[in-house]
C-alpha cells in the first residue's frame, strides 16, 4: 500500500489540441479534474495498489464521452466501436493488452486480467470478449459507445473518403509514479 502523500496522478486527454476558444476547453479540464479527485479518494481506500489506482483513473475515462475511449471512441469504417488497452506493471515488468473489443463496458479493465489471469500478455477479439466475459466483466451492446459527435466524424470521414484524423481527443496515458514505480496504461 502506498502512503497517498507519496505519489501524484498525472493524466492528460489524449494527442493533439483543443481547437477553438479556450472555453471549448473547460469541459476538459474539469473531467480530467474530476478523475485526478476521485482517483486520490478511490486510492484512500484499503489495500490499493498503484496498478488499482491506475485501472481505477483509466475506467473513468473509458466511461466519459468527451474522449476516445470507451463511450466515445471512434467508429470504424463499418460504424463498429473496435476497442483496445493495454497495461504495464513497471515494478514486475508485467503487461496485459486486449484489442478489437465490441462489447466489454471497460477495456482497460481487460487488458489487467490478461495481466493478473492469463499466461499471454495479449489477446484479440472474440477471444479477448471471450476471456472478459468468463472473469465477470461488464458487457454493453456496441452502440452504449457511441456519440452524436462521432457519428458525425464518421459520416465526415465517408463523404471525404479518407480517414478523418482525431486531433482533439484520445486516451493518451495515465501515469501513477512513485520514485521507483511507473505504471502506463493506454
Amino acid at each position: 500500500r502506498m502512503e497517498i502523500n507519496k505519489f501524484k496522478i498525472l493524466i492528460h486527454g489524449g494527442a493533439g489540441t483543443i481547437s477553438g476558444p479556450p472555453s471549448g476547453r473547460e469541459p476538459y479540464v474539469q473531467v480530467l479534474k474530476r478523475i485526478i479527485a476521485n482517483s486520490y479518494s478511490f486510492a484512500k481506500g484499503d489495500n490499493r495498489t498503484a496498478i488499482d489506482i491506475v485501472e481505477y483513473a483509466i475506467t473513468q475515462l473509458e466511461d466519459e464521452p468527451l474522449f476516445n475511449a470507451g463511450c466515445g471512441a471512434v467508429l470504424n469504417r463499418k460504424g463498429e466501436h473496435e476497442l483496445e488497452a493495454s497495461i504495464m506493471d513497471g515494478s514486475t515488468l508485467k503487461c496485459g493488452a486486449v484489442s478489437l473489443l465490441k462489447q466489454i463496458k471497460n477495456p482497460i479493465s481487460a487488458a489487467r486480467l490478461v495481466m493478473d489471469k492469463s499466461e499471454h500478455i495479449y489477446i484479440a477479439g472474440e477471444s479477448a470478449e471471450n476471456f472478459a466475459r468468463q472473469h465477470g466483466l461488464q458487457t454493453v451492446p456496441n452502440s452504449f459507445f457511441t456519440t452524436d459527435h462521432r457519428l458525425q466524424q464518421l459520416q465526415v470521414s465517408k463523404q471525404a473518403e479518407k480517414i478523418v484524423l482525431d486531433t482533439e481527443e484520445g486516451i493518451g496515458n495515465l501515469i501513477l509514479c512513485n520514485h521507483s514505480l511507473l505504471i502506463i496504461c493506454s
